[in-house]
C-alpha cells in the first residue's frame, strides 16, 4: 500500500542586517576570518546548515589563492622556474589531512564545519551524491574518515529528483546530516531515497515509500 505526505516549504528571506554579523561574505576556508576559523572557533556554533558549493574541479575556481610555491631546477645549461597555485581550500585540506577527490570542494565543508560544531551541534548540507559512491582513492578514504569519525544521523540520496530540485543540474545531489560525535561501527543510520511523481497532477511532489528507507551501520 503506497502512502505520501506533502511537504510545504515556508521560504523567508534574511534580513539585510544580518550581513557581515551573522552572514560572512568570506572564502569558509579562510583561516584569517574571525568566528569560522578552525582553531580559535572550534565548538562555536549550534547549527551548520547550507548548500555549499560543489563539483568537479570545484576547489580551483571556489577558494582564494594561498599561497604560491615556486621550484627551482639548475642545470648546467639554464634554470627553470615553476610557479604553483593552491587554493586556501587545498592548503586546509592538506594541513587537517583530508583528502579531496575529483578536486571537488563540496565534501570539505562537512569536513570543517565538524570542527566547529559544539557537542551537541548539528550539520546538515547539500552534497554532491558521488561523495557516496565513487570508488577512486581519495573518495573511498574521504569516506571512510567522515563516517567514522561523525555521527551520521541521516543521508538523503536525491539522485532520482535531479531534475525535479534543480533544472539545469547535471551532478546528482544528497543531504548529510551529521552531529560531532564518534560513532560505534555498528550505530545505524538513515538511508533515504525518495522518488519523485512523475505525472500531470503531481507537479513537483515526490513519495518515499517504506522501502525507500533503510537502516545502515557507519561500517
Amino acid at each position: 500500500m503506497r502512502s505520501s505526505r506533502n511537504i510545504i516549504l515556508n521560504v523567508k528571506k534574511f534580513s539585510r542586517a544580518l550581513r557581515g554579523t551573522r552572514l560572512i561574505a568570506k572564502d569558509f576556508f579562510d583561516e584569517e576570518t574571525e568566528r569560522i576559523r578552525t582553531k580559535e572557533d572550534a565548538c562555536s556554533f549550534d547549527i551548520v546548515l547550507g548548500n555549499a558549493p560543489w563539483g568537479d574541479g570545484s576547489i580551483k575556481g571556489s577558494s582564494d589563492i594561498d599561497t604560491k610555491i615556486v621550484i627551482v631546477e639548475t642545470n648546467s645549461e639554464s634554470t627553470k622556474r615553476a610557479t604553483k597555485q593552491r587554493t586556501k581550500a587545498e592548503h586546509w585540506a592538506r594541513k587537517q589531512d583530508w583528502p579531496v577527490a575529483n578536486n571537488d570542494i563540496g565534501p570539505l565543508f562537512l569536513a570543517k564545519s565538524a570542527l566547529l560544531l559544539n557537542d551537541c551541534g548539528k550539520v546538515a548540507m547539500i552534497q554532491p551524491a558521488p561523495l557516496l559512491y565513487r570508488r577512486d582513492k581519495p573518495a573511498r578514504e574521504f569516506r571512510r574518515k567522515l563516517f567514522l569519525s561523525y555521527t551520521v544521523d541521516e543521508v538523503t540520496n536525491l539522485s532520482a529528483l535531479r531534475r525535479e530540485l534543480f533544472a539545469d543540474a547535471i551532478g546528482p545531489a544528497c543531504v548529510i546530516v551529521f552531529g560531532k560525535q564518534k560513532p560505534l561501527e555498528d550505530q545505524t543510520l538513515l538511508y533515504i531515497c525518495p522518488k519523485p511523481l512523475r505525472d500531470k497532477q503531481a507537479g513537483y511532489r515526490f513519495v518515499i515509500e517504506p522501502q525507500d528507507v533503510n537502516q545502515v551501520t557507519h561500517q
